[in-house]
């Protein structure tokens, strides 16, 4: 490829909006953030009470947003899990403590 010469002081070829306008980007539906604002962890496998989700998963979150998907799929089975064992999921884990 050989590069093109740029004039100092020229104005661009195309506007920048173009350019970010035309870059692919992913649509992710149904992909809002599943924290509900619990927060309690279990202490032997780190998933909130509240959504599933790890503090790593949190941050990747917001940082790797391709794994929203992967991160998305395991919640439902992390929740009934946690159920099994007697915690209180969802927003119940906000008000309640574990059955014993």
């Amino acid at each position: 490829l050989r590069a093109l010469p740029l004039l100092v002081g020229s104005p661009p070829l195309w506007p920048s909006s173009c350019v970010a306008a035309s870059r692919p980007r992913p649509h992710l539906p149904g992909m809002a953030n599943p924290c509900i604002d619990v927060c309690r962890y279990d202490e032997e496998t780190g998933w909130c009470l509240g959504c599933g989700m790890t503090r790593k998963d949190k941050k990747a979150w917001k940082k790797e947003k391709e794994r929203r998907p992967e991160i998305r799929h395991a919640l439902p089975d992390r929740l009934a899990a946690l159920a099994r064992t007697g915690y209180p999921t969802g927003k119940e884990a906000k008000k309640k403590k574990r059955k014993d």
